[in-house]
């Protein structure tokens, strides 16, 4: 990740968007055909709107108050309460509209809570900019459905003004360039799904609520969580990659533990299988502010953990000072190279 990581641009919004307008039959198609922000996707169930957001196949969706597999209500929570896809905007339209429903409805977490009675012009001006608007700030990960850039400054900010109450773990695959050199983007996909579904499950199963992913693109995936929960969580999600991983590499491959690619310069040279990386900044040993200051810490941490091959945690800068001069230290001892350059390009 590059310095600038956090504060980059978001695309521009468009009237339609990379994804589905999920809208279930009767008004909540209706009006999703009124915003006109493309061709809706007329779902029945519930259940297809959660496998939509968490595949990240959908935009938004718009329902009726009453499914066949659960009510409205019930499908907000299901939605806010999960990892991915937890920021689908989500609006209801109500065939008894009444405002105790409609305060009920926003307390789960709708974006909307509208009456079919009355979906008027200016109703649906103001639907179509509040969906462009949630759209710029999501920008949830196509590939994977977990949030981007937007959510994890906002989640980020949140917990930076609370000592002790931050830590943010950025997580990458080693090596990740040398497998999609060996065997092309669509295993690679493969690759960053599976980071994806361990990084899911091990938060479901050992985190807390308000733990947060988010996945910036590439293999940048991000955690947020709080410094006493991050050495476990991460170890757990290193040892499933480490048991997982070589099942996406080639029988040969695997038993040669790793791949053979060719670096920037034309030489041949062997790669190890992937491993997972991760660094943690956090605001017990740091003096941050600022999203910016933490993106140059990890960019710091992270160039650290690539030079030097640590496979362990690493956290906060004073760590990676202490660490970098014992690294020097030995290798003057040995007459080899210290802490420098790779230009290899694996």
């Amino acid at each position: 990740m590059a310095d600038d990581t956090f504060d980059r641009a978001p695309p521009p919004a468009t009237a339609a968007v990379s994804g589905g307008l999920l809208a279930t039959p009767g008004a909540a198609e209706r009006l999703a055909r009124l915003l006109d922000l493309g061709t809706p996707v007329v779902v029945t169930t519930g259940a297809e709107v959660l496998a939509a957001a968490r595949s990240g196949r959908a935009a938004a969706a718009i329902v009726g108050e009453d499914l066949p597999d659960l009510t409205a209500l019930d499908l907000c929570r299901s939605l806010r309460g999960g990892l991915v896809g937890s920021g689908l905007p989500l609006i209801i339209v109500s065939e008894h509209f009444s405002d105790p429903a409609e305060e009920e409805a926003l307390e789960a977490g709708a974006d909307e809570y509208v009456d079919a009675a009355h979906l008027g012009a200016r109703l649906v001006r103001r639907l179509r900019a509040r969906l462009r608007q949630a759209w710029r700030r999501q920008e949830s990960n196509p590939l994977t459905g977990l949030p981007g850039r937007g959510r994890l400054d906002q989640e980020i900010l949140r917990r930076l003004p609370h000592p002790g109450r931050l830590s943010l773990v950025a997580l990458d695959v080693r090596y990740f360039k040398a497998f999609n050199d060996r065997y092309g983007y669509a295993r690679g996909d493969d690759l960053l799904r599976l980071v994806r579904d361990i990084l899911v499950e091990v938060l479901e199963e050992q985190g807390e609520p308000e733990d947060f992913l988010a996945h910036l693109g590439g293999d940048d995936f991000f955690l947020v969580t709080c410094p006493e929960r991050d050495a476990a969580l991460v170890a757990e999600m290193q040892r499933r990659f480490d048991r997982l991983v070589p099942t996406l590499y080639d029988e040969a491959d695997r038993a040669a533990g790793g791949v053979t690619v060719f670096t920037r310069a034309g030489e041949e040279r062997f790669v190890p299988l992937a491993y997972l990386s991760a660094v943690a900044v956090t605001n017990q040993a740091e003096d941050l502010r600022h999203v910016g200051q933490l993106a140059a810490v990890v960019a710091e941490l992270k160039e650290f953990v690539r030079r030097t091959e640590n496979r362990h945690l690493v956290r906060d800068r004073r760590q990676i000072h202490e660490a970098r001069a014992a690294w020097d230290r030995r290798f003057a001892a040995e007459g080899g190279q210290q802490y420098g350059r790779d230009d290899s390009g694996c």
